[in-house]
């Protein structure tokens, strides 16, 4: 039970920290909102986008078709998938596998903060390569709590 406490948390430590700048987004019906961009799936169809609302600073996270937004933002949520790459999780035996893509970017490393507007540290792990997919391996007590993003 600890394990899907663990995962939960860090889920949405991930999902907190994979944004760019808030920007406001425009739908095919002309509709604006402020928000970050958080991620963007392709693996499905259609492509399905999550953006952090910025209004009032509460973070609401938001998913939803790619295709409701105008071109233009489709085409620059499509850029930033590029440039900063999803993180995901897999907790094994105690251990957190932290990975990402780099067939993009290989010039990108994993930091954590123990607060949101604290200082960014490398994590100091080892990392693996395995074809295009870069994975830090971490014990399960150095993850809770704790933020992750990437950075140059």
């Amino acid at each position: 039970m600890n394990i899907i406490r663990y995962l939960l948390l860090l889920i949405a430590c991930f999902l907190t920290l994979q944004s760019a700048s808030a920007r406001i987004w425009t739908s095919q019906f002309e509709k604006t909102i402020e928000a970050d961009f958080v991620s963007l799936d392709e693996s499905v169809s259609p492509a399905i986008i999550t953006l952090r609302v910025t209004d009032g600073g509460n973070g609401r996270l938001f998913s939803f078709p790619l295709d409701q937004l105008s071109q233009s933002d489709q085409d620059f949520a499509r850029s930033l998938n590029l440039l900063m790459p999803a993180l995901s999780i897999r907790i094994t035996g105690g251990l957190v596998f932290i990975s990402w893509d780099i067939s993009n970017r290989d010039d990108l490393t994993l930091h954590y903060s123990d607060t949101l507007r604290g200082s960014w540290l490398p994590v100091t792990s080892s990392s693996e390569d395995e074809g295009t997919t870069r994975t830090v391996t971490l014990p399960l007590s150095d993850a809770p709590r704790r933020f992750f993003r990437l950075e140059e």
